[in-house]
């Protein structure tokens, strides 16, 4: 949990650092208004893209069910082969080694 809060306050750092950045050169070229909203616009890209975006999938895989689907429904996920079934089939295979 210590990590991942580490993490958290990096990208808080790198996100300030780049709204800074999109505000001091928008400053120069477009203007105050224009500047306003670029930094908003990158503040928002940022909030989205690595905070509500990743709670967001987090929420919808726990809502998940765990479950395999009944026989007669399709899979979710179609095609794709599990992590361990595919280490596990290598190994019974001889693979690897």
């Amino acid at each position: 949990m210590v990590a991942n809060r580490y993490a958290i306050a990096g990208l808080v750092a790198v996100a300030a650092t780049m709204v800074g950045a999109v505000l001091l050169v928008s400053l120069l070229v477009i203007g105050s208004f224009g500047a306003a909203l670029a930094s908003v616009a990158a503040a928002a890209g940022c909030a989205w893209c690595w905070y509500l975006e990743p709670l967001r999938r987090r929420r919808s895989l726990a809502r998940a069910p765990s479950s395999p689907a009944p026989a007669g429904e399709p899979s979710r996920n179609p095609g794709r082969v599990p992590v361990r079934a595919a280490a596990s089939a290598a190994a019974a295979a001889g693979e690897g080694s």
